[in-house]
């Protein structure tokens, strides 16, 4: 998969440029509103660079095969969305982010000039 590829490649140049790098690894869930969850495998690793602190994360997500919507004919027009996922087949992206430090937090930023 391409972007396995890309993660191991990122990996390595990042060793290479700050020396070894901790892998750490997380669960992120989600529900539709049927209730069915989506639940995210996230790898990632933190690291510094003269510009401040750097997180990358590859999420791996479960592929959504199917959409269904469901409209209520009530005077509110709620509508309900479910997700049908796959069982075997995944879905992977790689997110970049910078901590900001004067609110503690990590904002998203375009990594592909990063490395």
């Amino acid at each position: 998969n391409m972007k396995d590829r890309l993660w191991d490649d990122m990996l390595d140049r990042l060793e290479n440029k700050y020396g070894e790098v901790n892998i750490k690894n997380r669960q992120e869930s989600r529900s539709d509103d049927m209730g069915n969850k989506i639940i995210s495998e996230i790898s990632y690793v933190e690291f510094e660079i003269p510009e401040g602190k750097l997180r990358v994360e590859k999420w791996v997500t479960p592929m959504i095969i199917d959409k269904k919507t469901y409209y209520s004919n009530s005077s509110a027009n709620h509508t309900t969305v479910e997700y049908i996922t796959s069982d075997t087949e995944k879905t992977s992206k790689i997110k970049v982010f910078k901590l900001d430090q004067d609110n503690d937090e990590w904002l998203e930023i375009n990594g592909s000039t990063l490395i």
